[in-house]
């Protein structure tokens, strides 16, 4: 091994290490138990970022960094030590557009899932066989204290997700957020998503007066913005 780098040693014995390979685009993941058995050795076609290996050693991830390899980049691995066998790999869908890797994880083997821990203690959840089970969190945390790149991917997603919906609670946290993001962005087409999304949750709290105001004021910043059906319904009803 070259260039070992991100070793961790699990309570069993068993610990992980990652060979930054100085040839090419890619690196190599290791699991070794006390004995200094290869238990997983597995080749990424990508540099090789963060790691981690749960307490009792049974289980492994590390995370491959953006390459050209369509198969592996960004990709993080999800190891079962006890069975050596890689058990899925997926993009996280909580790096965002700016890549924005975990800096650590934590498994809980009880509940079997996975934390992925980022900056500001901003931590996810994954199951064991690779389901993201905290992406509201998300989402809100990214219109409320994330980055103008993590805001506005949030608010694309929100803009689809709340014709669908049928629940108002659910994004009334959001708005606050959304409403200091209209004093945060300039651009006139930012400003007019914010507004569709932010009538999208009047409609649904049933407070239509609301909800035109901000159809309104969306059109007029953009008229693509694709509230003007809605727009002319709901001056009919109302």
């Amino acid at each position: 091994m070259r260039h070992p780098d991100n070793g961790m040693v699990s309570n069993s014995g068993v610990f992980i290490l990652s060979d930054l390979t100085s040839k090419g685009m890619y690196g190599v993941f290791h699991v070794i138990n006390s004995d200094g058995e290869t238990l997983i050795k597995q080749r990424c076609r990508a540099n090789l970022g963060s790691a981690g290996i749960s307490d009792d050693g049974r289980f492994a991830v590390c995370q491959a960094l953006e390459s050209t390899s369509k198969s592996d980049s960004c990709k993080l691995f999800f190891f079962d030590i006890k069975n050596r066998k890689l058990l899925w790999k997926k993009v996280p869908e909580t790096i965002g557009a700016e890549l924005n890797w975990a800096k650590s994880y934590r498994f809980d083997t009880k509940r079997k899932a996975l934390y992925l821990i980022h900056d500001k203690n901003r931590t996810y959840r994954y199951t064991f066989e690779g389901t993201f089970l905290d992406s509201k969190l998300y989402r809100h945390d990214c219109i409320n204290s994330g980055n103008d790149i993590e805001f506005l991917e949030a608010l694309n997603g929100l803009k689809s997700e709340l014709s669908e919906s049928t629940d108002p609670q659910e994004y009334v946290d959001l708005i606050v957020p959304l409403e200091k993001g209209l004093k945060r962005f300039s651009d006139r087409d930012t400003r007019s998503k914010i507004h569709r999304v932010l009538g999208e949750i009047s409609l649904l709290q049933g407070n239509n007066a609301e909800a035109i105001k901000h159809f309104e004021t969306a059109l007029k910043l953009n008229p693509r913005v694709g509230v003007k059906r809605t727009l002319e319904k709901l001056k009919k009803t109302g």
